[in-house]
């Protein structure tokens, strides 16, 4: 390789002593050696930060950055400001890489000359690799409208997207992007030049804020066609911990909205209408929030009432026309303010015959 930059691995940490052992494995013996591996130990409680010390003094690139718990957001933060790397990579305590991953993005970023690049992923259950996730993207988006075009696949719905879905011509996750940061090797120049940092409000869509903005002052980005991480699901984490709890996940919904609509002012000055891609999440969400209090017995209407009568949901469902169709029946009862309604009835119809009407 004519030409090994420093590249910088930011790794958050926090309580997963029965997995950053393997981790951190696939970091150290990546084949490219070039790097700095910045392990922010977000105040844990658990065995830890004993096993980062241990790889600390093996291996000498290892940077360990000792915080009182702020969140995975802080802890990314404050290995954004102690990196000295021409790229990132953002990984998780307690995923696997391949141990080529590194070579093999710069690799690619030097044969086609992009600054960035997208690489493929797979699930991980109990320590067993599932098969990689499908992507829709191409090889290469250099122009401005080309990755404007890019954002489309990680910014969120649009109308268009859930009338194809009721009409039975896509499914909802067809043609939609991962955001998460774990699988896009970033410019630190692009990052630092534009003061880009995670939002530390967000709990859950840190990451679709940050990629998106990022995308907004990005030059050129490649995707790689090559499954080199692999994430692990877990019960705990904080992903699931949402979709247990209607209550944070609303919230989290609502904070969104106000992410996105910060996204939309950048957007707007460099000329781009971003809004139109993902106003229709705000409509789906009000489906996805009935389904599942009507579900859980703990969870009366009212909890996701602050949802249903924001300002920017209301203009959303308002402005929305579905197509013609069994599965509109819900989007229209929210057009005509029907949704306790539709929480009535999702409460009275068996989970077999919900699963088919929403597949």
């Amino acid at each position: 390789m004519p030409d090994q930059p420093l590249v910088s691995i930011i790794i958050p940490a926090y309580n997963t002593e029965q997995y950053i052992e393997a981790m951190l494995q696939t970091v150290v013996k990546q084949t490219y050696r070039n790097t700095e591996i910045i392990v922010v130990n977000d105040g844990s409680t658990d065995g830890t930060l004993n096993i980062i010390q241990t790889f600390c003094y093996q291996d000498e690139r290892i940077q360990l950055l000792n915080i009182p718990n702020g969140g995975v957001s802080h802890a990314r933060n404050i290995g954004i400001q102690n990196c000295h790397g021409k790229k990132i990579f953002f990984w998780d305590s307690d995923d696997i890489i391949e141990v080529d991953a590194i070579e093999r993005c710069i690799s690619f970023s030097q044969e086609i000359n992009v600054s960035s690049v997208i690489y493929g992923w797979s699930n991980r259950f109990n320590d067993v690799n599932a098969a990689p996730e499908e992507s829709s993207l191409n090889k290469k988006y250099e122009s401005r409208e080309a990755l404007d075009e890019l954002m489309t696949h990680f910014i969120g719905h649009s109308y268009d997207d859930i009338n194809m879905w009721i009409s039975g011509k896509k499914g909802l996750r067809e043609g939609k992007e991962s955001t998460g940061l774990s699988h896009i090797m970033v410019d630190t120049e692009t990052i630092k030049a534009n003061h880009l940092f995670f939002d530390e409000g967000l709990s859950l869509g840190e990451d679709t804020k940050f990629v998106n903005e990022y995308f907004l002052y990005e030059k050129s980005v490649g995707y790689l066609n090559a499954c080199l991480y692999h994430v692990t699901k877990r019960s705990d984490g904080a992903n699931m911990t949402s979709l247990g709890n209607v209550e944070i996940m609303m919230n989290n919904k609502l904070k969104l909205i106000n992410a996105r609509k910060e996204l939309d002012k950048i957007a707007e000055k460099r000329g781009f209408n971003l809004h139109k891609y993902w106003e229709g999440t705000m409509v789906f969400s009000i489906l996805e929030l009935i389904l599942r209090a009507a579900k859980d017995h703990r969870v009366k209407y009212k909890t996701i009432v602050p949802y249903i009568k924001n300002n920017d949901v209301l203009t959303a469902i308002q402005n929305y026309h579905p197509v013609k169709g069994v599965k509109a029946i819900p989007f229209i009862m929210a057009k005509m303010k029907l949704s306790w309604l539709l929480y009535i009835c999702v409460k009275c119809i068996p989970n077999g015959i919900i699963n088919r009407l929403t597949m």
